[in-house]
């Protein structure tokens, strides 16, 4: 058997399909090496955040999405006041400006601010290095066609409705046939 597999090995590596699937591999799996990598400085900047006594995890709830992020990149760019950071939460955020004003307010160590800005730095070579290797595998192999969704949840879209009310409540679903004229 072993023999057989060997023998073959030369082969599949000549295809070209093959060559495209193993690249295709080759890609998404730095793609999810990077972002694996990138949780790291993430808690470095959560640890940096919280040895400055800011209280922001109780108020923002991804540090890693719009509002923590402009707020990270002011205070590593230079900004302390609570409320001109306060004021670069996005709109979505359920925080008020004062709530989050008050979170903000802590002790800008320059070695902590020096962690925070390493981290952050980390963070952005990551996340470009993920983006990059998302680039490559898309441009390696594109994806042709939008999914076709299953007739199931096409019927729900059209709006067909079951011929029997109370099958339908009873089984909690909206099937897409007349059942009826099945039987």
């Amino acid at each position: 058997m072993a023999a057989a597999i060997a023998w073959l090995r030369p082969i599949t590596r000549k295809l070209p399909a093959g060559r495209e699937i193993a690249a295709l591999r080759v890609y998404l799996r730095a793609r999810e090496r990077h972002l694996d990598y990138a949780a790291a400085p993430i808690q470095h900047m959560q640890k940096a955040l919280t040895y400055m006594n800011l209280q922001w995890r109780h108020v923002i709830s991804d540090g890693t999405g719009i509002t923590g992020m402009r707020i990270i990149r002011a205070i590593v760019d230079g900004q302390r006041d609570p409320q001109v950071l306060a004021a670069l939460r996005d709109t979505r955020c359920r925080a008020s400006i004062e709530t989050v004003r008050a979170a903000l307010v802590g002790n800008y160590q320059p070695e902590h601010l020096f962690a925070l800005k390493q981290a952050l730095e980390r963070y952005d070579f990551y996340n470009a290095a993920s983006a990059n290797a998302t680039r490559k595998s898309s441009v390696r192999w594109p994806r042709s066609t939008p999914r076709k969704q299953s007739p199931r949840h096409q019927c729900r879209k059209r709006g067909i409705e079951p011929s029997s009310p109370t099958r339908s409540t009873l089984m909690g679903v909206r099937p897409c046939i007349n059942w009826s004229e099945r039987i």
